[in-house]
């Protein structure tokens, strides 16, 4: 049961995680990056943290992960 609820967590952060917006301009060397894409990341990885650590908490509690 844990794991189908972590994969469901997993699909729904795949959003966050899929876009970095950034534009390279050659004349100048410059590569801009949009913080909020960043932060999108951010959010991602704060959610795949999460379920590991959950996970790891179900197999201390004895659940089946």
């Amino acid at each position: 049961m844990f794991l189908a609820i972590r994969m469901i967590i997993y699909v729904l952060a795949v959003p966050l995680a899929t876009y970095i917006g950034g534009t390279f301009d050659p004349e100048t060397g410059n590569l801009t990056i949009n913080i909020d894409s960043l932060l999108n990341v951010g959010g991602g990885l704060a959610v795949v943290a999460t379920t590991f650590a959950s996970s790891r908490w179900a197999k201390v509690k004895g659940w089946a992960t």
